[in-house]
């Protein structure tokens, strides 16, 4: 399997979506802010991605999403999971948001932008896994073994115990926008406070206060944090 390709999903019944002429939901941000908007239609096109939304039903649909990732789903989960400051596995979320917009596609006209428009389709998707997510956790639905390989990233990224994973994303994704904004740039993305400072987001004390705050709430103080962090300095 190529890297821009996804495998087609096993719960997806080749007649899903037949009645699929549903409105999209509502947009959260700019038209087209930090995602590619498709461009100009191709020749055959009256609006872009009328092509890759063309089909008899909506696994064809999927079908060609999965194929090659015309539609650049990759690239556009991970700037909306950044956008957003949240600890979501992108792959999972590429998946998911490619049902919908298979499911809706034969119904989009143009309108919003088909970058405005996808973004809705991903931000459905995050609804689902973050209620999804605490269903499961207040369920005490198991987690996979070793580790879930919905929440490997998080395992990965900041060393945090396989069995804590889904309850860390869970308690990460609902604190509030500052606070996940701050705690994304300084020990997702690897920034100094110097520099996360000097780039307009208050003082060094609230930084740091911020950061504390989130590994309070992740309970980070009875480990160690992630390897070369300090609250004194950040990543130095």
């Amino acid at each position: 399997m190529g890297e821009s390709e996804f495998p087609f999903p096993d719960f997806f019944p080749e007649d899903w979506g037949d009645d699929s002429d549903e409105p999209a939901d509502g947009a959260e941000r700019p038209d087209g802010e930090g995602a590619p908007d498709g461009g100009r239609p191709e020749p055959d096109e009256e609006f872009p991605g009328q092509l890759v939304l063309r089909g008899q039903n909506a696994s064809e649909i999927l079908r060609r999403l999965c194929n090659g990732d015309p539609l650049d789903f990759a690239g556009r989960t991970l700037q909306r999971i950044r956008e957003r400051a949240l600890l979501m596995d992108s792959a999972r979320l590429a998946m998911r948001s490619m049902a919908y917009v298979a499911h809706a596609g034969r119904a989009y006209r143009g309108e919003p932008s088909l970058a405005q428009w996808i973004d809705q389709q991903i931000d459905r998707a995050i609804q689902d896994f973050l209620e999804e997510d605490a269903y499961e956790e207040a369920s005490g639905k198991p987690l996979g073994e070793p580790v879930d390989e919905r929440y490997a990233f998080l395992v990965d990224l900041l060393g945090i115990p396989p069995a804590k994973a889904r309850k860390a994303c869970i308690v990460f994704n609902g604190l509030p926008n500052k606070d996940r904004r701050t705690f994304w740039a300084v020990c997702v993305e690897g920034k100094s406070i110097h520099r996360y400072v000097a780039e307009g987001h208050g003082p060094p004390k609230k930084i740091k206060q911020r950061i504390d705050k989130v590994f309070r709430a992740l309970s980070f103080l009875d480990e160690e944090p992630p390897a070369g962090f300090s609250l004194d300095g950040g990543f130095l």
